[in-house]
């Protein structure tokens, strides 16, 4: 009796702790007989949806709306998603998986100036979110001496030492005003030997 306009939506890139909306389209196939979604939940909290029951007229639509919001500890690179059920009666379920994509803040490679400057560029959703940002050699707890400057579209800093990378800690701020931390390793490429 019904039918979906996907089976799952793709939401796009989100930062972590951050929200985007979704929808999707129910059609009822049947020439005669209105359907009406009496139960209409999501498979956790981080999931908004329209609330029911929803009543869809013999050949007509509805549309289920709502936010998905990306769990904070979601990691750089990582999926994030939920499922959203639709119920006519105990007997007959649909389920709406919502998929989306936190982007990496930076390149996965970038190559240092001959000097020891690096900048890192971000990715479009980071830019002008970045309040702070240290980097960490591998396996290690002490930062990097000078600390990094965040720029409008990136962050820069100097290298003492040569390095083969880099796990760099950006705190940002959020929709809300809250703040989030997002990690990720930077791989340094070597100098050409023309650079050098």
């Amino acid at each position: 009796m019904l039918r979906l306009s996907a089976g799952t939506v793709e939401i796009g890139e989100v930062l972590p702790g951050d929200s985007a909306p979704y929808s999707f389209t129910v059609h009822n196939i049947s020439a005669e007989t209105p359907v009406t979604l009496n139960h209409i939940w999501s498979a956790c909290g981080c999931t908004t949806t329209t609330p029911p029951p929803v009543t869809i007229p013999p050949g007509g639509d509805a549309t289920i709306a709502g936010e998905l919001t990306v769990y904070e500890n979601t990691g750089a690179g990582d999926r994030a998603g939920s499922a959203v059920f639709l119920g006519v009666d105990d007997d007959h379920e649909l389920e709406v998986q919502l998929d989306a994509r936190v982007p990496l803040p930076f390149p996965e490679t970038v190559t240092p100036g001959a000097s020891g400057e690096v900048r890192l560029p971000l990715h479009r959703l980071y830019r002008g979110r970045v309040l702070s940002a240290v980097a960490y050699p591998p396996l290690s707890d002490d930062p990097l001496p000078g600390g990094m400057i965040p720029t409008g579209d990136g962050v820069a800093f100097t290298l003492e030492s040569p390095a083969q990378a880099l796990d760099v800690v950006l705190r940002l701020r959020l929709q809300d005003g809250s703040t989030v931390k997002v990690a990720q390793t930077v791989h340094l490429a070597p100098l050409s030997a023309s650079a050098e």
